[in-house]
């Protein structure tokens, strides 16, 4: 009985809050402020961010595109860049391919980093590269491995 009486009047107490932080947020646009954020809603937000299932950004150059704070960079000049360039001829001849290229740093990975120190340094981030969101990247093998359960 005092469980179910706690419960109700925690779930008002939110409520109230929760129509509270609208309130304070429809004053302070009314009177010219772009908006306030009160720490609850920040609190939610981080939240929702971090429940979100990590992901791949195409970095861009565009004016005023910021990196999200949750992003870390994968590309070449760092320790995660694919080594393997796309379109470069290989040594038969052959010019390396998107998903060529993938596969290759998929072993390259395998050589020189473990499965434990990829998912300790990217687990749960979006991960920012420059390729083309509807083509293979590398970005999407650290992203299988850093999410992937320990064995």
């Amino acid at each position: 009985m005092v469980s179910m009486f706690l419960s109700s009047l925690g779930t008002i107490l939110a409520r109230q809050a929760e129509h509270a932080s609208k309130v304070m947020v429809r004053l302070a646009k009314g009177r010219g402020a772009k908006a306030v954020v009160c720490g609850t809603e920040k609190r939610r937000e981080n939240l929702r961010s971090r429940m979100s299932k990590p992901k791949r950004i195409q970095r861009s150059r565009a004016k005023g595109w910021k990196m999200p704070a949750n992003a870390i960079y994968v590309g070449r000049p760092t320790v995660w860049g694919n080594p393997y360039v796309v379109g470069s001829e290989l040594m038969n001849g052959e010019t390396l391919t998107a998903e060529k290229a993938v596969e290759l740093y998929e072993q390259h990975l395998a050589d020189n980093f473990s499965k434990r120190d990829i998912r300790h340094c990217l687990h749960d981030k979006d991960l920012a590269c420059w390729c083309e969101l509807d083509q293979p990247c590398h970005a999407d093998v650290l992203l299988r491995i850093a999410n992937s359960r320990p064995k």
